[in-house]
């Protein structure tokens, strides 16, 4: 092949070494990218040799074959596959209930759409997810969480059909605050309110800030868009707690005919809630073994945080715990091995099946919605709080799971002051703790 007929060659560049011999460089092409096919002390003139044309052959193919196909972008999808998939997902996240939400708010994300800057529809999905620092994007995932903070939720069709409900297959497309509708497509009616919904709204930010607070730990993306957003639920749950009156009203439960009273194996729960402050679910998991002289220790820490928890075991616990023992021996259940909080047919407890049982012991006590179980634990943080013996923080937040440094900022939205200084919830003074002795044992 004739010299000519190959394109891109740079022939005869003047090379000075510092030993004063002059040489020449031959390449195929110019700038960034030439290849040397070759040098000379000589300048070339007409064909190349054989081995620098077998070269600049081989330099022309590769110039001219095409580019390897470009990698598609990772999608946000297939960022949050990376990070349920981490180390740190598991660690962090603990609680198979928060994993479940965290999952369902994926779902939502995904299948989510918004209005790209050209108008079209897209689902955040099929993001790449390295858009996110993109300065629109952090307003597109708040219009997509607003559009959340409202929806449809059940309620009784009886309170349905009082306000005038519509019926029908399909939700309306657009309806009120306030309003109601009776879906007939099931195998029987179903109640709904259109109502403010601020805590799932809460929840998809969350979810997608924690991925995206993950990705950028990892270097994957630089700035975080959802890092400072404010919440929409504001709660405020230290002023509200439970004294001897309502855990009186809750055993009996009078507000029905006739009366319903707490089932005992409810009761032992709620007890051991106001006493321990341990959460629901740590309740239900706590073993015998767990139970030592003079602390609980929890076995693997708190199950929503992996926090260590170890609560003191007061006088009335220990008559608690040691009633339940006896009932357990009596019926044939006890197992020194096995859990402390068993269910009417001597099983285990799960926790949808003891919150169901709670509410209908508190709609049977006609106590309200504003106490949850939950409240319980703050009970039971105020009782720490307020005792005579002077707990320190450090031993407060050793007590009820709360990480090192966020003992003082779960207080402020658990414990009332006015509480400690009123010494409602000590439990360990005055017609509460006779109350709690009285019924413990």
């Amino acid at each position: 092949m004739a010299t000519f007929q190959i394109r891109g060659l740079n022939l005869n560049i003047k090379k000075v070494y510092a030993d004063g011999r002059v040489g020449y460089r031959h390449y195929h092409k110019r700038g960034k990218g030439a290849v040397c096919i070759g040098e000379t002390a000589h300048r070339l003139k007409g064909d190349l040799p054989a081995d620098m044309l077998e070269r600049a052959l081989a330099a022309a193919r590769a110039d001219s074959a095409p580019l390897p196909p470009r990698a598609p972008s990772k999608t946000l999808r297939e960022l949050f596959d990376e990070w349920q998939a981490s180390a740190e997902y598991r660690a962090e996240v603990r609680s198979q209930n928060t994993r479940q939400l965290h999952d369902d708010n994926i779902d939502k994300w995904c299948d989510g759409s918004y209005q790209s800057e050209r108008g079209a529809q897209k689902k955040f999905g099929d993001m790449p997810y390295i858009l996110v620092e993109q300065v629109w994007a952090k307003d597109k995932f708040l219009t997509f969480r607003d559009r959340h903070s409202t929806g449809w939720r059940p309620c009784k069709v009886t309170e349905a059909e009082a306000n005038r409900a519509r019926r029908g297959d399909a939700y309306p497309v657009k309806a009120p605050l306030g309003a109601y509708f009776i879906r007939t497509d099931g195998p029987k009616p179903y109640g709904f309110q259109f109502r403010e919904t601020p805590k799932a709204a809460d929840h998809l930010t969350s979810t997608l800030g924690s991925c995206l607070a993950w990705a950028k730990r990892r270097g994957k993306i630089k700035n975080n868009p959802m890092e400072g957003v404010d919440r929409l639920y504001r709660s405020d749950r230290a002023l509200i707690i439970w004294e001897a009156e309502h855990l009186t009203q809750l055993r009996a439960g009078a507000a029905v005919e006739p009366a319903r009273p707490c089932p005992g194996q409810v009761w032992d729960g709620v007890l051991g809630a106001v006493l321990t402050g341990l959460a629901m679910v740590d309740l239900l998991r706590l073993r015998w073994p767990m139970i030592l002289d003079e602390v609980i220790d929890l076995e693997g820490g708190r199950t929503k945080t992996g926090t260590e928890a170890m609560p003191p075991i007061l006088p009335e616990a220990r008559m608690l715990f040691e009633r339940i023992r006896r009932q357990q021996i009596e019926a044939k259940l006890y197992n020194a091995d096995g859990l402390v909080l068993l269910n009417s047919r001597g099983k285990p407890w799960t926790p949808s099946g003891f919150g169901g049982s709670f509410q209908d012991a508190k709609t049977a006590a006609g106590i309200g919605k504003e106490r949850h179980f939950h409240d319980l634990r703050g009970t039971a943080a105020t009782m720490f709080v307020a005792s005579p013996r002077n707990y320190s923080d450090l031993q407060i937040d050793l007590f009820m799971g709360w990480k090192e440094g966020e003992g003082a900022r779960i207080r402020r939205k658990y414990v009332n002051a006015r509480n400690v200084a009123r010494g409602l919830q000590a439990l360990l003074e005055g017609e509460t703790r006779q109350a709690i002795a009285a019924i413990a044992g």
